[in-house]
Order: structure tokens, then C-alpha cells, then sequence
């Protein structure tokens, strides 16, 4: 018998979050943040509302996420001269090491079983 769809995203579900906490074990970030620095390299000068719709975040995990990268000094946070409640962020020197550590990284591929659970889509 073939499972259910809500069984099926359980499961694709549960084999990202094992991927996650593989890539955050390894690199020191956790995959959110990573995309949020692809993000801000790309667009810099983001700020906060960009990068929650950019990456599809609400606004309060987007701080949290904001939060931990500045606490880690991978990304600056300035102020905006014309409104000082405005802020943008760029990514520091540090956080371009670690981009680049990221990308030439050996991590493996998600395991062979979230490329099936996706083809059982």
C-alpha cells in the first residue's frame, strides 16, 4: 500500500531536518543563515523585510536569524542616514570566508532518500 501524502512530507520533512542539523554540525550555521548570506552577497544593503520575503521567513525569525550572523560577525548592520529606524546589512570579510568555505566543502548530497521522496511527489 502506498502512504499517504501527509506521511510522504512527514518524511521528506524529517529528512531535511537530519540534513540541516548535518550541515549546522559542520559548518557552525545553519542553513537558513547560509542562504541568508548568499542572499546579502547578492543584494547588499538588504534589509530586514527584503531578506524575510526573499527567503520566504516571517519578520521575527528573520531577526533571529539577523541576530545570530551579527553575533558571529558575519554580516554589519548599518543605519540608514535619511531614517535612522531604517537598516540594511551587508555581509562582512568574515562572512565571505565563510561563504566560500561553504561552497568549496565536501558536504555530501542529501541522502538518496529525499531524492525519492521527492519523485514520490
Amino acid at each position: 500500500m502506498e502512504k499517504s501524502f501527509i506521511c510522504r512530507l512527514r518524511d521528506l520533512s524529517r529528512a531535511i531536518e537530519t540534513y540541516s542539523r548535518l550541515f549546522e554540525d559542520t559548518f557552525g550555521i545553519s542553513l537558513t543563515q547560509a542562504v541568508m548570506l548568499c542572499q546579502l552577497r547578492e543584494k547588499p544593503g538588504s534589509g530586514p523585510g527584503e531578506l524575510a520575503a526573499a527567503l520566504g521567513l516571517t519578520g521575527s525569525h528573520a531577526s533571529k536569524q539577523i541576530a545570530a550572523l551579527e553575533s558571529q560577525q558575519l554580516i554589519k548592520r548599518q543605519l540608514c542616514k535619511e531614517d535612522k529606524r531604517c537598516m540594511r546589512f551587508t555581509v562582512t570579510a568574515k562572512g565571505l570566508q565563510t561563504l566560500s568555505a561553504l561552497e568549496s566543502a565536501q558536504l555530501p548530497p542529501p541522502s538518496g532518500d529525499v531524492e525519492k521522496l521527492l519523485k514520490s511527489f
